[in-house]
């Protein structure tokens, strides 16, 4: 029989918060703020089977629309409720013996949790986590594509819960959602691990596993605020630690996100991003150790129509990327196309071409209509000075040695380098973006989640709050595997998410 190992402490805990079994009720909206509460994972499953069919003939529309629970919605407003809301930490463990297998509710032949919705069956509602956890969420699904806790989502509102994952997964799939669709995602915490792999056998579509992200693999014109996002993801083409491939519009925003990333993969592979359009990004600290061959950036791999303020990143490329034929490789950005970068710092690593002949960049590979302005890079630890690759219009910006960057503030001048105008900028709730620390320390960001970044230049976020609940072990039975914290902050559950509610007037409609 195959088993999935968990840690002791795994064990303990999901002893103590195991759900039971849904029992009849009276009021599904206790607190009449039109949101069904969801006490177990029974609950959390049973989302998908509340089922509203718009339209007529061949092919109408299906939604979840949050309106009802077990096909009840007994205690809603008198309007109706519109979404879900967690009132407790839930452990996919069910059966709280530290291991998932045949006895797991949620077991499913060895495939796991099967997603909220689907392609054909959309979330459409609001998701409030209520600073809970969710932990040990594992999919065994090899070539399936859109999945995640959700599958594919339309203007809804997915917020304030943190998630541990392993999965296994096909394409545009992610830790949160596989595909959305004019979805806000906020007040998020995420420590996940993603392989994505193709299907054995035969295959009609779908079959590579590309576009795969950390929160979501595919986004369309969905907005992120507030995130603190650790991730391990394997795939092909088109990964990024929050999203995979992302499309906006002129009002889609990414603000104040913070995130440790490995990744590992062929063509556009980013922090934040594979690919993104159409964004104004914000206040994004990146600290990321990426794999690849083309079109690999620190923060994305690609991005067009962009505006870009306020953004730190360090870690390493490895040493092929960028050194391959065709191949392209950036210490900010792979490629970028029309846009605007301003108060930027890379302390990224990357592979040394001491000849210059070959497509990599201290900032990116390739840029075409870009503006820059206030943005800096480590010339020592990206072993060299020049800004781009060797098939780009030239890059305005300066490199300096970490030791410059270190000692430089908005006020203080070193070697030339002072960071002008990095003290104005606050994040959500006033206070000072960018901390300056000693004349040894890199430049950190202040976000409303906590203090990060990569003050000794080691390439290594400097602190990182953890999840208590460990990782899912691998969903093919090999032994549990932590994606452990840098840091011993050790909290857990909603006393883990207050810092993320602290921006946060809860709404009660």
């Amino acid at each position: 029989m195959t088993t999935f190992r968990f840690s002791i402490f795994a064990m303990v805990l999901a002893l103590n918060i195991a759900p039971a079994l849904a029992a009849e009720r009276i009021d599904y909206d206790v607190d009449d703020d039109g949101l069904i509460e969801i006490e177990d994972l029974q609950d959390l499953n049973e989302i998908g089977n509340n089922i509203t069919i718009i339209g007529v003939g061949d092919y109408p529309f299906q939604e979840l629309k949050g309106d009802t629970l077990y096909g009840v919605s007994d205690g809603c407003p008198q309007d109706g409720c519109n979404g879900y809301e967690l009132v407790k930490d839930l452990n996919f463990d069910t059966n709280g013996n530290g291991e998932l297998d045949e006895g797991d509710t949620y077991w499913n032949e060895g495939k796991g949790w099967d997603p909220i919705g689907s392609f054909w069956v959309k979330f459409v509602a609001d998701f409030n986590g209520n600073g809970y956890t969710l932990h040990n969420l594992a999919m065994n699904r090899p070539g399936e594509p859109w999945l995640g806790l959700f599958s594919y989502s339309e203007q809804a509102h997915i917020h304030d819960f943190s998630l541990t994952a392993n999965l296994i997964t096909g394409a545009e799939s992610g830790g949160v959602i596989g595909y959305s669709w004019k979805t806000k995602f906020e007040n998020l915490y995420l420590d996940v691990m993603i392989a994505g792999e193709p299907v054995e056998g035969v295959c009609e579509a779908k079959c590579d596993p590309i576009q795969i992200g950390g929160i979501v693999g595919v986004a369309d014109e969905s907005d992120f605020n507030n995130i603190v996002l650790k991730a391990s993801i394997t795939g092909l083409d088109w990964l990024g630690g929050v999203v995979g491939l992302a499309y906006g519009s002129a009002n889609s925003q990414i603000n104040e996100v913070a995130i440790q990333a490995t990744i590992t993969g062929q063509n556009f592979i980013g922090a934040l991003a594979g690919d993104l359009n159409s964004y104004q990004v914000q206040s994004v600290v990146a600290v990321a150790h990426l794999n690849g061959l083309q079109n690999v950036g620190a923060l994305m791999g690609g991005a067009e129509h962009i505006a870009l303020s306020n953004v730190l990143v360090s870690g390493a490329l490895n040493e092929q990327v960028g050194l391959s034929d065709y191949s392209n490789a950036g210490g900010f950005i792979g490629g970028a196309v029309n846009g605007s970068l301003e108060n930027v710092i890379s302390l990224m690593r990357m592979p040394a071409d001491p000849d210059e002949d070959h497509n990599t960049g201290a900032l990116m590979a390739y840029a075409q209509g870009l503006t820059i302005d206030q943005v800096y890079w480590a010339q020592d630890l990206a072993q060299g000075t020049r800004a781009h690759g060797n098939s780009s219009q030239y890059i305005t910006g300066r490199g300096f040695d970490l030791v410059d960057i270190q000692c430089a503030t908005h006020a203080a001048s070193c070697n030339g380098l002072e960071l002008t105008g990095f003290d104005e900028p606050v994040n959500s709730q006033g206070q000072a973006l960018w901390e300056f620390g000693n004349n040894e320390q890199a430049p950190v960001m202040v976000l409303a989640a906590g203090t990060f970044g990569d003050a000794d230049g080691d390439g290594e976020m400097d602190d990182w709050p953890a999840i208590d609940a460990p990782i899912v072990p691998d969903p093919r039975g090999n032994p549990a595997q932590n994606n452990d914290s840098d840091s011993p902050l050790g909290l857990g559950g909603v006393f883990y998410l207050c810092w993320l509610l602290v921006p946060l007037i809860i709404r009660r409609r």
